[in-house]
């Protein structure tokens, strides 16, 4: 009867459905047999404009491309001649660019001056610029330049000027660079600041003759992924520069480093066929694969002698950074029964500097915490690879060409032990990187050769395009377990550790208090990660080393942290009369209370027009995850807060408003009110902190009311009134994955 009910020209694939993944192969051949029977009895035409194509995609894929079809009737004449066939071209390494030409050899063409130019928040954008810089050296470009995007020549200048030699080429300027809450790095800004200025100027041939390329570095669990690079790769092209080659971007919340491998191999390749240049087979265009060859990266170190009293003191002393926070109070915020912990930090700030002239910080800004490896984590490494802890050495500046910008050589200066540098310094708790599984198959190349090509093969994707690397840290998600999982790692030189680990990045978390309330204090509320995979417990690095900390005056209880500026973005309104809107679930809840004791503080110093204060909070439970819950209970009775909306997703009986979303439905009337005012008074401001998926959902919501109250006809619409929200501020976002 179903059967009955299928059009006659309907047609399933081979990969469709559950067993796809075995039916692709034969979808795929299916696919090239009926176009060769298409292009055998038809002839495709096209007549149109000039083919344009998509500058998002690595490939050439057209835009608006429409042909005509015509039966073919241009077939050859049978002869009789009968030819020999051509001999098959054997393809030797598919990790290397192919010759492309038999008679261009590099150094025989005017090569272009190449500029990498990187806008870098945590040292990501950096290290992909060096990689492509030094791979530009070796390609045979010899006027290689590295620096921030601040630091380019032009934003000096204000004008780009092209050869005079009309026989010289043009500059290649290729960039790479993240976004934060879709705004430019630290060291982007004045970049940033001059694509404006010029774009308001109109001036669309400042840049005439300069070629480009940009890479961005995003997360996409925020709303803004790839909202800088995007910009920037728009505007270079709007100012008279050329786009060389389509934007790159790739996910910091997946594999980044293969997005980026894959996106640099196109780009080599369509660079190097552009100049018709050939290169030796030994140099390749995915970065990864270079770390397998005889010029593997070693950091050049020297061991310091145990008479040298002076930088043996030095080198104890090497901790990456003062220790400037003291902590205070360190309590946990969940009760019994729910099986999770997030404690209530509370630190000293009085030795940091200030982001205010008038206060160390302003609700809604960000602490950074600089964690530190736990002392059992350091041996076991350290001693599983055959390193001596309290032994100094000292890395040789003048010899990091080539070493990335985020390992532990770049970034260990002056005498160090190797105590301290598995301490403060290396991420121990990520999993190994590739490079340092290529430093491995390099040394068992003549004593293990199955362990060497297993970790060969983990380096790159193979010739068929799988990449085994992120199955395999799935399961060896440390260096621990890389130890445990293969004795036979078990010895690395200290050089090789330390341009193949990287270094730990600092935690961002929001301060969950007001500088009116404590002037010299900064409170945090620390979900404490432990995931349990195949029984075996695995740490978050910052929220674990917080919880450990014992507060008090000991020297265990200092540490180094640094304030940090949500920049405007997520800022509490100048006018205290204008109402505020608060949605978060979770640890999401922690800039809330700054927000909170903020409007608090207002009220005490006897402002009698503060704004309403309305908070929608999302967790399992009352009896077990209601972080500050007799605080905001007491707000509310206060005034403080004027309604205090909690979803319960674990409560029973189980209630309808299950997830902080749906209690912002069920008070659609009350918020479209306030965002929406008829009466003369300021409309509400809309704050949503917490995870992504939360953020989406509530951004969902608010599509549902857009449509449902007229302000919109269609999805389309809702999404264009919610973003018009976001750019004036109404609406703002503080999320993460």
């Amino acid at each position: 009867e179903e059967e009955q009910k299928r059009s006659k020209a309907s047609w399933l694939p081979f990969s469709t459905g559950p067993r796809g993944c075995l039916g692709m192969a034969f979808a795929v051949q299916e696919a090239k047999t009926v176009l060769a029977m298409f292009l055998h009895r038809f002839k495709f035409v096209y007549d149109g404009p000039p083919v344009v194509y998509d500058p998002k995609q690595a490939t050439t894929k057209p835009l608006d491309f429409v042909v005509c079809i015509e039966t073919r009737t241009d077939f050859p004449k049978p002869s009789d001649i009968v030819k020999n066939p051509e001999p098959k071209i054997s393809i030797t390494s598919p990790k290397a660019i192919p010759e492309l030409s038999k008679d261009i050899k590099i150094g025989d063409v005017d090569l272009p001056p190449m500029t990498f130019l990187y806008g870098s928040q945590t040292g990501i954008s950096q290290d992909y610029a060096s990689t492509l810089s030094n791979q530009a050296r070796r390609f045979g470009f010899k006027n290689v330049k590295l620096t921030a995007m601040d630091k380019w020549e032009v934003l000096k200048s204000g004008t780009y000027e092209s050869p005079k030699d009309p026989k010289k080429a043009n500059e290649l300027v290729v960039i790479c660079t993240s976004t934060y809450n879709g705004l430019p790095p630290d060291n982007a800004e004045a970049f940033d600041q001059f694509l404006d200025k010029a774009d308001n100027l109109r001036n669309e041939k400042l840049l005439n003759g300069l070629q480009y390329a940009v890479f961005g570095i995003g997360n996409k669990n925020w709303r803004t992924y790839q909202h800088f690079p995007i910009k920037v790769n728009n505007l270079l092209d709007e100012l008279g520069a050329e786009r060389f080659f389509s934007l790159g971007e790739c996910n910091v919340d997946g594999d980044m480093d293969a997005e980026f491998n894959e996106w640099s191999a196109h780009f080599w390749s369509n660079l190097l066929a552009y100049y018709g240049l050939s290169v030796s087979k030994d140099i390749f265009v995915i970065p990864s694969t270079s770390v397998n060859s005889e010029s593997f990266i070693s950091a050049a170190v020297n061991h310091i002698s145990i008479s040298d009293s002076e930088k043996w003191s030095v080198a104890v002393s090497n901790r990456n950074g003062d220790h400037n926070s003291l902590l205070v109070k360190n309590s946990e915020l969940q009760n019994k029964g729910s099986g999770r912990s997030t404690r209530d930090i509370r630190i000293d700030i009085s030795r940091l500097d200030p982001l205010e002239a008038d206060s160390m910080y302003q609700p809604g800004d960000h602490l950074e915490i600089l964690p530190e490896n736990e002392s059992n984590v350091v041996e076991t490494v350290a001693l599983g690879f055959g390193m001596v802890l309290d032994s100094v050495f000292e890395i040789d500046q003048e010899k990091l060409d080539g070493m990335s910008p985020r390992s532990l050589a770049a970034t260990i200066k002056g005498p160090c032990t190797v105590r301290n540098a598995l301490t403060y310094y290396a991420d121990l708790l990520s999993p190994p990187s590739r490079r340092m599984l290529g430093c491995f198959s390099q040394q068992f190349q003549q004593i293990d050769q199955e362990t060497a090509k297993l970790f060969e093969g983990l380096i790159m994707p193979d010739s068929y395009g799988k990449d085994q690397y992120p199955e395999f840290i799935k399961k060896y998600r440390t260096l621990i377990d890389l130890q445990t999982g293969f004795p036979q790692v078990k010895q690395i030189e200290l050089g090789q550790f330390l341009a193949a680990v990287g270094v730990m990045q600092p935690r961002r978390y929001s301060i969950a208090s007001s500088p009116r309330m404590f002037p010299n204090e900064a409170h945090l509320a620390v979900g404490v990660v432990d995931d349990v995979v195949d029984g075996h417990h695995y740490p978050g690095l910052a929220s674990s080393f917080l919880a450990r900390q014992v507060a008090g005056l000991s020297e265990k209880a200092w540490f180094r942290a640094r304030l940090k500026s949500s920049k405007g973005i997520f800022e509490m309104p100048q006018d205290s009369k204008t109402p505020i809107i608060m949605i978060s679930a979770g640890t999401g809840i922690s800039p809330f209370r700054g927000f909170i004791q903020e409007r608090a503080y207002q009220h005490q110093q006897g402002d009698n027009s503060v704004g309403e204060c309305v908070v929608f909070f999302g967790c399992r439970h009352p009896d077990q995850d209601r972080i500050y819950g007799e605080e905001f209970d007491q707000y509310a009775k206060e005034g403080v807060i004027s309604s205090l909306n909690v979803a319960y997703s674990r409560q029973t009986p189980a209630s309808a408003r299950k997830y902080v979303q749906h209690q912002v439905l069920a008070n659609a009337s009350k918020i479209w009110q306030m965002i929406m005012p008829e009466d003369g008074k300021p409309p509400a401001v809309v704050y949503i902190c917490g995870s992504g998926a939360m953020s989406r959902d509530v951004r969902a919501t608010f599509h549902s009311m857009a449509i449902s109250y007229g302000q919109a006809k269609n999805q389309e619409e809702a999404q264009d009134f919610l973003k018009s929200l976001m750019d004036s501020k109404q609406y703002c976002e503080d999320v993460w994955g």
